[in-house]
């Protein structure tokens, strides 16, 4: 018989609290009784859990510390190493959808560039309109935008004449 790790839901049964309560122990986020916390950390730390997968782990991201393995969807910039990291090449794939829509004057709409994500998009949009010899017009948005959102930096690039908008 194989054993499974155990999961966020089965940490809650056990403790007799919600997920929510289990993830907020694990992010270090969230009120939670320093009983409850101590139940669940307790609890959540048998050799069957054997790591953790985070997409856009941030600096400061307080499971990094929990010293249980963590393997990321990106690199976390200026925070611990991870475990382990799967990258995906947004750079290229954001040349390659530039030079497919032909885009003579393009602008990108990004969060700040403090994670790996927004950061190798942002390089990768430089260095396309240097290459181009286009100049840059970035937007800021937010990690998870709305469409007033979105208005804002949009707006300054359509009145600029500019020929595609890219929405990451």
């Amino acid at each position: 018989m194989t054993s499974r790790l155990a999961t966020v839901v089965d940490a809650a049964r056990r403790d007799g609290v919600g997920k929510s309560t289990v993830s907020n122990v694990l992010r270090g986020t969230g009120r939670v009784s320093e009983p409850t916390r101590e139940r669940v950390l307790t609890g959540s730390r048998p050799p069957r859990v054997d790591g953790l997968i985070l997409s856009d782990a941030l600096p400061g991201e307080p499971l990094l510390a929990t010293g249980i393995p963590i393997v990321t969807c990106e690199d976390v910039r200026g925070g611990p190493t991870p475990d382990g990291v799967v990258r995906a090449d947004h750079g290229r794939a954001l040349h390659a959808l530039l030079d497919e829509l032909g885009a003579a004057r393009p602008a990108l709409l990004v969060p700040e560039e403090t994670g790996d994500w927004a950061a190798r998009l942002g390089e990768a949009y430089r260095g396309w309109c240097a290459a181009a010899g286009t100049p840059e017009l970035l937007g800021r948005i937010d990690w998870a935008p709305t469409v007033a959102g979105l208005e804002a930096p949009v707006s300054p690039t359509i009145t600029s004449g500019r020929s595609a908008a890219t929405c990451s």
